[in-house]
């Protein structure tokens, strides 16, 4: 599995602070806080912020995302691998997740609903 990218968001009225924190394999690949904006007046108007990837998208693992609002003791596990789990003889499976803050965090997968790699993503492709 190929974790493409993660983009945060918050649809709450307050601002909110997200920490998210990504293993592959593991072994911690990237941990930092966002501070999030209130949801605005329009409906429409949470914007999603793609995290910048500290770990190196063209190197496929097991992934797990966690993350944790406002300080709390606990995270909020999403385990890539559990919940997207692959078939043998599959093609290799790219995801981006979408974190929504809402009073707590909702987490989407392939949000634009296609698991294709894109270019420079997938085997043969690492450094």
């Amino acid at each position: 599995m190929y974790l493409t990218a993660i983009g945060v968001s918050n649809s709450d009225s307050v601002e909110r602070t997200l920490e998210v924190l990504v293993e592959r394999d593991g072994e911690q690949v990237y941990r930092q806080t966002h501070r999030l904006g209130p949801h605005g007046e329009d409906a429409d108007s949470s914007d999603t912020v793609e995290l910048d990837p500290t770990w190196d998208p063209s190197v496929g693992g097991s992934f797990v995302v966690r993350s944790r609002l406002d300080d709390a003791e606990d995270w909020q596990t999403f385990d890539l691998t559990e919940q997207l789990p692959a078939e043998e003889g599959d093609s290799p499976f790219c995801t981006m997740l979408l974190l929504d803050v809402n009073g707590d965090v909702t987490t989407w997968f392939n949000p634009d609903g296609s698991s294709e790699c894109p270019d420079g993503v997938g085997p043969g492709t690492a450094d």
